[in-house]
């Protein structure tokens, strides 16, 4: 089993910033444009992966990896840490983490150890956006397809698959009766 984590110290124009991360490999990672105004939104599915699906065309988003370094994510790993002013800074904070996950009593591994981000020394750190407390609610409009016997347990199969994720769901009125091979 692999930890795929480390602590990565990532340098911008106006000084270091420490993290600790997985996946770090994901800072290259962009989606691919699905529509003209893509609001892409993360859902966990039934069998506990998560999918990436447009909010606007209802399209599931799919990536593609690119040399160069995605603002976006790299906001998303180090968006919390502190702004340290000197490489010896971040060597220090970088220090103290990584002893503090290898004093971890449950799971002290650090795979990839501490390590330095290039690519984005010369540039600005993206700006954080502000935060609104309130959580955004989307309509988003699925097919599901459960086999049942009946109407009313094909509702009930497709009630419990929508109330598996943390999501809100208006059920239709119609459930189209298919028999199974179809």
């Amino acid at each position: 089993m692999s930890a795929d984590n480390g602590v990565y110290i990532l340098q911008s124009k106006d000084g270091f910033r420490v993290a600790h991360a997985q996946a770090i490999e994901n800072l290259n990672w962009w989606d691919k444009k699905c529509c003209d105004h893509p609001i892409v939104d993360d859902f966990k599915s039934e069998s506990d992966c998560w999918i990436r699906v447009c909010i606007n065309c209802k399209t599931f988003v799919i990536g593609e990896e690119r040399p160069e370094i995605n603002p976006k994510v790299l906001k998303e790993y180090f968006g919390d840490s502190k702004i340290l002013p000197t490489k010896e800074e971040a060597l220090l904070e970088a220090n103290r983490i990584y002893e503090e996950i290898l004093s971890d009593p449950i799971c002290p591994i650090c795979e990839y150890g501490i390590s330095f981000i290039k690519g984005w020394e010369d540039k600005d750190f993206p700006e954080i956006e502000s935060t609104n407390d309130s959580k955004k609610e989307y309509t988003l409009t699925v097919d599901i397809a459960v086999f049942a016997n009946n109407q009313e347990e094909a509702i009930k199969l497709v009630g419990q698959k929508l109330n598996d994720g943390n999501f809100k769901y208006w059920l239709g009125d119609v459930i189209e009766e298919k028999a199974k091979g179809e």
